[in-house]
Order: C-alpha cells, then sequence, then structure tokens
C-alpha cells in the first residue's frame, strides 16, 4: 500500500490537513453507528415484504403524519415497556428509526406530503402558562404530571 510522501513525518501535517478540509464538506457516515444502520435495514426489509415495495416513498408520495403516527407508536410501545414488536418480531427501535430514516429521504426526495395540522395559536403559549401554574398549584402537590 502506497502512504502518502510526509506519511512518517510527524511535524509535517500539511499534507494531512489539506486532506481532512477536502473530506469537510462530505457526510461523516462512518460516525453512524453500524448496528444502527443494520436495524433500519432489518425493519425496512420488513417493510418492504410485508406494507410496499423498497424504496415506495421514492416513487409514491408519503404523508409526514403517516410516518410520525407509526413512528410514535412504535415509541409508545418502547416507553409502555414492550421491547418488540409483536408482528414483526423486531424491535420496536428499529421501527422508530426506520419511520425517521424514510422521513429524511422522502423529504430530500420532493415526496413528503405535509399534512401536518396547523400550528397553534399565539394563544396556546397562554395555555401552557396556565397548565404549568396548575401544575405547580397546592391543588396537585403529590401527583404524577
Amino acid at each position: 500500500m502506497n502512504k502518502p510522501e510526509n506519511a512518517g513525518n510527524i511535524r509535517d501535517i500539511s499534507a494531512f490537513k489539506e486532506v481532512e478540509e477536502k473530506k469537510s464538506t462530505k457526510a461523516p457516515v462512518a460516525l453512524c453507528p453500524g448496528t444502527a444502520r443494520a436495524a433500519i435495514g432489518r425493519a425496512l426489509e420488513y417493510g418492504a415484504k410485508v406494507r410496499r415495495r423498497p424504496f415506495s416513498w421514492r416513487e409514491e408520495p408519503i404523508k409526514i403524519m403517516t410516518l410520525l403516527n407509526a413512528l410514535g407508536r412504535h415509541a409508545d410501545a418502547i416507553a409502555s415497556g414492550e421491547w418488540c414488536d409483536p408482528e414483526s418480531g423486531l424491535p420496536h427501535a428499529y421501527h422508530v428509526a426506520a419511520n425517521a430514516a424514510i422521513l429524511i429521504d422522502a423529504d430530500t426526495c420532493g415526496t413528503l406530503i405535509d399534512d401536518r395540522p396547523p400550528a397553534p395559536p399565539s394563544k396556546a403559549s397562554e395555555t401552557q402558562n396556565n397548565l404549568r401554574e396548575f401544575q405547580s398549584s397546592p391543588l396537585t402537590e403529590g401527583t404524577i404530571h
């Protein structure tokens, strides 16, 4: 294997700095754990077999809320103490990650349909403040929030 000219000279790192500067424009995919990539692959493989075909969201538009609802159901199952999805046998976390990956990819491909509900009116922050005040009132002492 050929080494760069200055590979043995620790003091002259200018060649390495130049290489690092060039690499900085590329996504650091090596930072994504291989276990997560494999988990996403397993969940997408299951989805392709049971629900649709691979990369169907690139050809057919998909709704944001469809993905967020599926992601939320899997996250809720984890929070409720269920680690594996009874239908697929895969951990719910695999499905959460796969839905997030589809959300990102569909957005990048321009096939994501924004069907999110309208943003709450400006009074929403007032309602949240009232809720905080209620939660810290003597009426709710000792209750779980």
